[in-house]
């Protein structure tokens, strides 16, 4: 069964990312960006425009600060910090017990499924697999961002309780970090990260040979050729992933990394490729944004660390004291005022900057010009 244009609307986060790009091109470009894109990335051709695209980008996660992440080598209970952050989490869903905010939700949900899916993760780093140890590595930030924003939650929600003024405004906001994880949850759990990591672990992603048009020119090989890079930093390091032999690992970053030309449906494989191909595609999109943010400061993991510590710190002195709930309450607020008002004012900043090179991304690099006019069969799934 080939990919639908109906079937690619029907995938909410996909729709969702591409609503994003299409609001900020120009007004006349604006009217059918989603179905020049759409259609587009029904064809081999506009499959590997698009990965090839999103890929370059998520190259920047070289420059983001990941402290000792990378080193727990996939399972988030290593992590130096981690004892520190779960604990903090622990007091966040205490304080506000059955009340919680759709934040918190995500943020334990989120903290859930880091620990779920361990073994993913840690085969990703094993495998050298850039799609699962970059999703790894934003979505642990994440989680310390997402903790940052309950605390803003839970300093209203404390504010409410000791009737002090609060702010309807802070409380609605939907924070770009906690769509992009529930993005990745969305994901998680619709079972469509599972079937590409079935895909990789298995290897069978992998294992075709592909016929291509004699009729290409030598500039389309050139163009092909050029674009291998790509498909093999999306692959990770394959040898260590695929019993296979050399020739068909490379016919595979062929298939993934072309942008020209057309294939032969018919050779086996090709089928079990397609499966994971809008896997990847949404994978690249949620790690391409939450790269965004934490190349903007939004990754400081001295600054999270430092308040967890001083909330921690407050709250065991807190217990100590002889005091009734409502009393309690109050100190603890007094503590978190001044934090939650820090960690407001560095979101807002760091949304705002990533909102404007996300902004400027889309418009140079993802306009529709980019996606017309492409000639190829529909992928098969």
């Amino acid at each position: 069964m080939s990919i639908s244009i109906e079937g690619l609307k029907a995938n909410s986060i996909l729709m969702e990312q591409l609503e994003d790009i299409r609001f900020d091109q120009t007004s006349k470009d604006r009217i059918h960006y989603n179905d020049i894109v759409l259609e587009a990335i029904t064809t081999n051709e506009g499959q590997a425009i698009m990965l090839d695209k999103l890929f370059k980008e998520t190259q920047k996660i070289e420059g983001v600060d990941f402290g000792n992440i990378p080193d727990t080598r996939g399972d988030i209970t290593k992590f130096r910090y981690y004892a520190q952050l779960n604990d903090c989490i622990e007091l966040i869903n205490e304080i506000v017990a059955d009340d919680s905010t759709p934040n918190i939700q995500t943020m334990n949900r989120l903290q859930q499924i880091l620990l779920d899916a361990r073994p993913d993760f840690e085969f990703g780093f094993k495998s050298d697999n850039f799609i699962i140890t970059s999703m790894y590595k934003v979505m642990v930030l994440s989680l310390f961002e997402i903790e940052n924003v309950c605390i803003v939650d839970v300093t209203e929600y404390l504010r409410k309780r000791v009737s002090i003024s609060t702010s309807a405004k802070t409380m609605a906001k939907m924070r770009t970090v906690v769509k992009n994880a529930n993005q990745f949850i969305k994901m998680y759990e619709n079972g469509q990260w599972s079937t590409m990591l079935r895909a990789f672990r298995s290897g069978k992603a992998y294992e075709f040979a592909v016929s291509h048009d004699e009729s290409m020119t030598p500039a389309t090989e050139l163009n092909l050729e050029l674009n291998i890079d790509t498909a093999k930093g999306i692959a990770g390091s394959a040898a260590n992933v695929v019993k296979n032999t050399p020739g068909a690992v490379k016919d595979m970053f062929k298939l993934v990394g072309q942008k020209y030309g057309s294939f032969k449906s018919e050779h086996h494989g090709l089928a079990i490729a397609g499966a994971i191909i809008g896997a990847v595609i949404l994978s690249l999109f949620i790690i391409r944004r939450g790269i965004s943010l934490f190349y903007h400061g939004a990754g400081n993991l001295k600054k999270w660390v430092k308040n967890n510590a001083e909330i921690l710190k407050a709250h065991l002195k807190l217990q100590n004291d002889n005091e009734d709930a409502i009393t309690k309450q109050k100190k603890m607020l007094d503590n978190l005022e001044n934090i939650a008002d820090t960690i407001d004012y560095n979101i807002l900043k760091t949304e705002k900057e990533s909102d404007a090179e996300m902004s400027k991304s889309n418009r140079e690099n993802f306009t529709p010009a980019d996606f017309k006019n492409i000639n190829g069969a529909e992928f098969e799934f």
